[in-house]
């Protein structure tokens, strides 16, 4: 596959996540104690869920800030 995804992260102090997509020009906070489970049905599932998963496997998680850029194609089925 020669599409790729790029993430720049920064840490917080707090449980928060802080995302914003540099395709989409929108940004969203990702409470990590509160999850929504995809009801949202907008980008940020696919962090959300991630994180989600993660917290489900005893990863410990912070807060973080996040950037991120693609060249994956919407709807190509590659989520």
């Amino acid at each position: 596959i020669e599409y790729e995804t790029a993430i720049a992260a920064a840490p917080r102090a707090d449980r928060i996540v802080r995302v914003f997509s540099l395709n989409a020009n929108d940004g969203a906070e990702i409470e990590l104690d509160n999850f929504t489970n995809g009801r949202s049905r907008h980008w940020r599932d696919y962090v959300e869920g991630v994180a989600h998963a993660l917290t489900n496997r005893g990863v410990k998680l912070a807060g973080a800030n996040l950037v991120i850029a693609s060249d994956v194609p919407e709807g190509a089925g590659l989520s």
